[in-house]
């Protein structure tokens, strides 16, 4: 299978556990998934570009092997992951903030 499609694939599959994980445990989130969801899959599909561009370039261009182009890929993407998450996705909205304190 091309590094790519094997690449893209695996980060799809990744993501159904990375959203129930980060819900439940990382950020403990208490919105609704209809809103944190639809904000998860708008990150999920900037990563999904960003991996995916930076596996073809490191890779196909730069031709460096695709295990090491896999892990430049995921290192960066794993931060603009978490930043995102972290600010927007899981980000307890400003009307229950308000209403806790």
């Amino acid at each position: 299978m091309d590094a790519v499609l094997a690449s893209v694939l695996g980060f799809l599959l990744g993501a159904l556990v990375n959203y129930i994980l980060n819900y439940h445990f990382t950020f403990n989130c208490t919105e609704n998934h209809s809103s944190t969801l639809t904000k998860f899959i708008i990150v999920l599909t900037a990563a999904l570009l960003i991996n995916s561009s930076l596996m073809y370039y490191l890779h196909h261009h730069l031709e460096l092997p695709y295990l090491l182009s896999q892990v430049i890929a995921t290192v960066i993407v794993l931060g603009w992951n978490f930043t995102a998450h972290k600010s927007w996705t899981y980000k307890p909205s400003s009307v229950k903030s308000s209403q806790q304190t």
